[in-house]
């Protein structure tokens, strides 16, 4: 088994050798990544926010409307019982 391991040590080097650049090049292809995924969603963030400006407006414009629309239909429903 030692003269195995002893083998193996040899062709691959020390293991926290090993450890670190494959922490090193796991640790870069991962921020690589989660820099592109976080421009992406920065990017869809801001077009969705354009896309949807006139939600707030209409969200106060609506319902006054329907409203509105509410207090007329009975208002003629009133005047068919005069």
């Amino acid at each position: 088994m030692l003269v195995r391991w002893s083998r193996y040590a040899a062709v691959v080097g020390s293991p926290s050798e090993q450890d670190s650049n494959a922490f090193n090049g796991f640790n870069l292809a991962v921020e690589s990544v989660l820099r592109d995924n976080t421009s992406q969603f920065d990017a869809d963030l801001s077009a969705a926010q354009d896309r949807l400006a006139w939600l707030r407006p209409g969200l106060v414009v609506l319902p006054l409307i329907a409203a509105l629309m509410v207090l007329w239909g009975l208002q003629l429903r009133i005047n068919e019982y005069r």
